[in-house]
Order: structure tokens, then sequence, then C-alpha cells
């Protein structure tokens, strides 16, 4: 991997006035090691490469964070015919991989990401509010005319026994919505994910 020139004052101070492109340079750490730092001002990331020549724990290791935590961290394998893959794991276990390959006029890397879907957080079911009880578990069924005196409340000269005379049979009242059972809310599959629960995004 060839020695990227470090960005200059004036250089980073624009990047960073009109939040575009990234800043690299170099240090060693407490260990000795050599280590590669690139921030990003478009995203605020900042990746680090750290280089290690030792026999059992040589290679390269990445570590990305944002905002002064750490969002992921991974190991580079360089293999045959000059080709570097990454695999990384974020904190929220999502498993990523990215190829680099060295192309004619510029470089190309194919990430992918593997890791449950963050619509529905890995269930594949996403809540969704009731329409039939507005989100609140109750619903409030009309009142209904006596069946007996057709809702005039009497039959013939006399009062309607079965609903005292008021013409309605069963007053207003409010139960349990049936749909969502009195939680308010109802499951329905993730479109994301299709409920499946995983997402595998290419790019």
């Amino acid at each position: 991997m060839a020695r990227r020139k470090s960005s200059g004052f004036l250089e980073t101070l624009l990047k960073s006035a009109f939040g575009v492109g990234m800043k690299v340079h170099y240090r060693i750490d407490w260990l000795g090691r050599r280590q590669k730092v690139v921030k990003h001002h478009d995203t605020g990331k900042t990746k680090t490469y750290t280089h290690s020549d030792g026999f059992l724990f040589g290679g390269t290791t990445t570590r990305t964070s944002q905002n002064g935590h750490s969002i992921e961290s991974g190991r580079i394998h360089k293999g045959l015919f000059g080709s570097v893959t990454e695999h990384a794991e974020r904190d929220d276990d999502t498993k990523v991989e990215r190829r680099y390959r060295s192309g004619l006029f510029m470089d190309r890397v194919t990430t992918t990401e593997d890791g449950d879907c963050y619509g529905c957080s890995g269930s594949g079911q996403k809540p969704v509010r009731c329409r039939s009880c507005d989100g609140i578990g109750l619903v409030d069924l009309p009142a209904k005319p006596c069946f007996r005196c057709e809702g005039r409340g009497k039959i013939g000269a006399n009062a309607c026994r079965r609903c005292s005379g008021s013409g309605v049979f069963q007053a207003e009242r409010t139960v349990t919505c049936r749909r969502c059972e009195g939680a308010g809310e109802i499951a329905v599959e993730c479109r994301r994910c299709a409920g499946s629960g995983k997402y595998r995004r290419r790019r």
C-alpha cells in the first residue's frame, strides 16, 4: 500500500469547512507500531490502521471511531496476486467484508454487510398502531335500536319491556379491541427484511 502524503493545515481547514475529503497522517503508538489515521470530514469517522511485524500477532488491524466511540474493528488479510480483504465487526454484531481491488485508474472497494435488520431489530416483525382503536386498545360500540319495538320505545300503547321505553336495546359501551386484543398495536411483517430478520447488502 503506497504511502499517502499527509494533508496540510490549509487543505485540512478547507476540507473541514466544506465537509468534504479526508485527512491522512501517520504516527507511532506507545508499543512502537506504525499507525495510519484517516479522518473523513463528511461523516466524522476516523479509521486507524495499525501495522505490527510480530510472528503471532503480525498483520494490520483496523479500528473505526465516531465522536470518540469505537464503532467497528477488523483485520486486513492479504491474498494472492495482491488482493486485500478486510473482515470487520461492528458494535451491533454486523459482519462487514471489504474487498479491495487495484484498478487501472482508481482502486475499487466491494463492501458486503451481514447482520440483523435494523428496521425490526432482527425480529422479522414490526409493531404498528392499530387502526381500529387508534392505539388506545378500546373501542366504543354504538347503540343498537331495540329489535322488539323497532326503536319506537312502545308496543302499542304500552312501553316496551325489552328497552324500558328508551328504544335502545344496547346502550353505547366501551370494550376491548378484538383486532389488537387491547394492546393498541399489531405486529406486521417487516418489509425491509421480508420477515427474515436479517439483511445482506452489497455495494
